[in-house]
């Protein structure tokens, strides 16, 4: 019997339990052997969850990483408490799966991703958009070249009272910011992989802070919340001409929420929801839809972490390296300075 791969956790809390470990548990060849977190309660819930005893059970992730030989370590923290524990990780000899964003600056990413290569081992950020049943069918399109060069898109993921009640979102000293790093990341990152990565060049861009830190119908503390924005708008110029309009929003006043991604290219056009294809065929503008959908039921968060240990296993590039979310996390960096700035700039 093949030896299994010791995976650890830096981070148990929500996102691990409710998005990780289901697909860590589907995939036999792996075993969780040990968890590390500062809250004694998510420890406590993700040892009965995953069945690690006790004494591998940490306070601290360098103890555990001083103690314990991982193939992999599955990092979960809050936002600001990512860069830290996944060079350390690095350096420990393991693999490296850390959820998004990568991180909350540039230059603390260009750190993970050298060690990452220092230490000769693969490095994947957790954009699990890209892996859920609507994206794998966009990004089949976009290899069978309906949409030719793709030079625009418009990703808008808009909540109306969606502020977060639960973690740590909205606390500045440990998320940096709210829905950008929350939602922007996931769409943005979905549009940069379907465009081929385009080099962004600047950035221009609006937030604001109207709803979210006064008294509502909303769950969260509005006292609690200190991060930056509850709504951001923003375009993404690119070398070559292309462009990415943006729209992000925990809290607006809106008549709909929306959540959708559509990119437009020199033979055609689709779109996230409802998903999909337009394109001129027989000298008719045809709208197309997909009847039957070959990834229908797939869990995102779980697609990812399949992929990643097959990656580790057959020694194939990461799904999603380190140098693809940093062009993320540079666009991400760019919208809260123009923010701040009140002016486009450089990225």
């Amino acid at each position: 019997m093949a030896k299994k791969l010791r995976v650890g956790v830096i981070g148990s809390g929500g996102i691990f339990q409710g998005a990780h470990l289901p697909g860590w548990k589907a995939l036999p060849q792996c075993e969780i052997v040990a968890i590390a977190d500062v809250a004694q309660g998510a420890r406590e819930s993700a040892a009965a969850a995953t069945g690690v005893p006790q004494e591998m059970c940490f306070e601290s992730y360098k103890d555990m990483l001083a103690k314990v030989e991982f193939d992999i370590v599955d990092v979960c923290t809050p936002n600001c408490y990512h860069k830290d524990p996944t060079v350390a990780a690095f350096a420990a000899g393991a693999h490296v799966i850390c959820e998004k964003p990568m991180t909350t600056s540039t230059k603390d990413g260009v750190a993970m991703i050298e060690a990452g290569k220092k230490a000769g081992k693969l490095f994947m950020v957790a954009q699990s958009m890209r892996f859920d049943e609507s994206s794998l069918v966009m990004r089949d399109w976009v290899d069978a070249g309906y949409l030719g060069d793709i030079y625009w898109a418009r990703a808008s993921l808009l909540r109306r009272r969606g502020v977060p009640s639960w973690g740590a979102f909205t606390v500045k000293e440990l998320s940096a910011g709210g829905p950008c790093y929350d939602l922007a990341v996931h769409i943005l990152d979905l549009c940069l992989s379907l465009m081929g990565h385009p080099e962004p060049v600047s950035v221009s861009a609006g937030m604001w802070l109207e709803l979210s830190n006064k008294p509502s119908l909303m769950l969260h503390d509005p006292k609690k919340y200190t991060v930056p924005e509850e709504l951001c708008c923003g375009y993404i110029r690119f070398a070559g001409g292309k462009g990415i309009s943006l729209e992000t929003s925990w809290a607006v006043n809106s008549p709909n929420e929306t959540f959708d991604v559509f990119l437009t290219g020199t033979k055609g056009g689709m779109q996230k929801n409802p998903l999909t294809l337009v394109r001129e065929e027989a000298g008719m503008y045809l709208t197309s839809s997909v009847g039957i959908n070959p990834y229908a039921g797939i869990a995102s968060h779980s697609e990812e972490i399949k992929r990643f240990v097959a990656a580790v296993e057959k020694g194939l590039p990461s799904p999603v390296p380190g140098e693809q979310a940093l062009i993320t996390q540079r666009i991400l960096d760019g919208l809260y300075k123009s923010a701040q700035k009140g002016a486009e700039v450089k990225v």
